[in-house]
């Protein structure tokens, strides 16, 4: 009786194991799928809308930083200082 009570015990201990492991890949492959769709994002704003490109980058990046990858990171760190100068000027410019 005591081997039955033990080896259920184990089975369903090891079963939550498991789940735990899938629900963690799960949340993974949400992450990189909205960090995905923000690079994205990023990717569709017209280059001539360069303020708007900076803070997406900028986004994008603490994106990133906050959810512990590094998928985009180097195509962010890459672009921005980039952009950014561009999205000096127009604000600097009187509209």
């Amino acid at each position: 009786m005591k081997k039955k009570i033990t080896t259920v015990f184990l089975i369903i201990f090891i079963s939550a194991c498991g789940s735990s492991k899938e629900q963690l890949e799960a949340d993974k492959a949400r992450i990189k799928e909205r960090i995905t769709q923000a690079y994205n994002d990023v990717q569709s704003i017209p280059k001539a809308e360069a303020c708007k490109n900076y803070k997406g980058y900028i986004s994008l990046l603490d994106l990133e930083r906050n959810s512990g990858t590094d998928y985009f990171s180097s195509v962010s760190q890459k672009k921005y200082p980039i952009i950014s100068p561009d999205a000096k000027m127009k604000n600097a410019t009187p509209t």
